[in-house]
């Protein structure tokens, strides 16, 4: 029995973090009847996301995922579906309720042996049967595995403990993320750093319940994330959160059976203060199109170095685009990992001049701060400021400014190591 003290919890808003509900692709969905029209429209909507879904009056004790719709029946629901789920393990259960939005999370006593589980307590309000079907669709597909509570404002709230494990999976294809074919490294679209980096500050976003900005530290690539399947069926990547404490989380982007190919820690902070960040007064200048294809592999839709100032032993300076003016399609950025990109592209520039030549590839970042969510408009100034030199690795920080001086976004300890020849 759930005691009633336990869901009596601060719920906070919060925004969803872009990441699906783990194993919503890796097999047929059941979809119970809410009585009310919801559940065939849910079926709909999941189908024309690629997702195979079917309404059915009752769940076959082999089912591999439940989207349980009781919880909103014009009726009083019986405990059929608690009873056929017992003593069994499947793959994903999803529990809909409505008590006003207010009071997620019976998915888990009803499903405790499953991986993927959740609860949303989505208000029906004077919503049409079709506006709630949209509503839990989209924390479906853009929601990850966090209990949520939907009002009928548009509100989404979570409990906030900051306690609990929270995953959410990404499908990666051409056209989930067509702008990634120009991230090629050997025939291969890479996933890049600069895109992880937006994962893990949704991740902290959505996930963290105090207010402040998303801070990543101690970034680590473990090993690089090759899309093998981009143009055939796709890649799917997990990321996973587990806390560290109340305050922090601790990150990690997980690919096929499960392999870690990134490692952070994140947390929100309030009132940080930016750094100075003053243009190197070594500068020399450089040849214009610095996209050579080797050193600079990156193709269209990542060219985001629009003009480099100079660049010198005591760092670099530029003038970059982001995401909007390089056509990456998505209705939600938590940062701007295309000019992101473009400033760890400066800082391989700079890199360049001082390893006599040799390509690098950034390999981890100490700190990473958002000083504002969302993408950046306009152009941006980009300041590389040196650090230590190796023989084969370098290490610098990056300033990302509005035209007006404002620091955006900042990058510290950017590790650069030295591809292979």
């Amino acid at each position: 029995m759930i005691e009633l003290s336990e869901r009596c919890k601060r719920m906070v808003e919060v925004p969803p973090p872009g990441f699906a509900l783990p194993g919503l692709r890796g097999g047929p969905l059941i979809v119970t009847d809410d009585g009310g029209g919801v559940a065939r429209q849910v079926v709909s909507r999941l189908a024309a996301a690629g997702i195979a879904a079917h309404l059915h009056p009752t769940v076959p004790s082999d089912a591999y995922g439940v989207i349980h719709l009781g919880g909103l029946h014009v009726a009083p629901a019986d405990d059929t579906v608690a009873r056929t789920l017992a003593g069994r393990s499947g793959g994903v259960f999803v529990t809909v309720q409505d008590t006003g939005g207010r009071s997620p999370g019976l998915a888990g006593p009803a499903a405790p042996d499953w991986p993927a589980v959740k609860a949303i307590d989505c208000e029906r309000g004077n919503r049409t049967s079709a506006a709630i079907a949209d509503a839990i669709v989209r924390e479906l597909l853009g929601g990850g595995s966090t209990d949520v509570g939907l009002r009928a404002d548009g509100t989404r709230t979570t409990v906030a403990t900051g306690t609990e494990r929270s995953t959410g999976e990404l499908q990666l294809d051409a056209a989930t993320h067509p702008y990634l074919a120009d991230h090629d490294l050997g025939g291969t679209p890479v996933v890049p750093v600069a895109l992880v980096l937006e994962w893990f500050a949704a991740a902290a976003l959505a996930w963290l319940p105090e207010p402040g900005s998303a801070v990543i530290r101690d970034l680590s690539v473990l090993r690089k994330i090759g899309l093998d399947g981009y143009g055939n069926g796709g890649n799917r990547v997990t990321v996973q959160g587990n806390p560290a404490d109340p305050a922090r989380l601790k990150l990690e982007l997980l690919g096929a059976r499960d392999a870690r190919h990134y490692r952070a820690t994140a947390s929100r902070e309030a009132g940080l203060r930016p750094a100075e960040w003053t243009v190197p007064p070594d500068l020399a200048p450089v040849p214009p199109d610095v996209y050579d294809g080797r050193v600079l592999f990156h193709g269209p839709r990542f060219q985001a170095i629009r003009e480099v100032h100079g660049i010198g032993a005591g760092g670099a300076a530029a003038v970059l685009t982001g995401v909007a003016d390089l056509g990456w399609p998505g209705r939600t950025w938590h940062t701007d990992p295309a000019a992101l990109d473009g400033g760890l592209q400066l800082a391989v520039l700079w890199a360049r001049q001082r390893l006599l030549g040799r390509a690098t590839l950034p390999m981890g970042v100490r700190e990473y701060r958002t000083h504002r969510s969302g993408r950046f408009d306009g152009p941006t100034r980009c300041v590389v400021r040196a650090g230590g030199v190796w023989s084969d690795a370098a290490e610098c920080d990056i300033g990302f400014l509005g035209a007006d001086g404002t620091v955006r976004a900042e990058l510290f300890g950017v590790s650069l190591i030295a591809r292979p020849a």
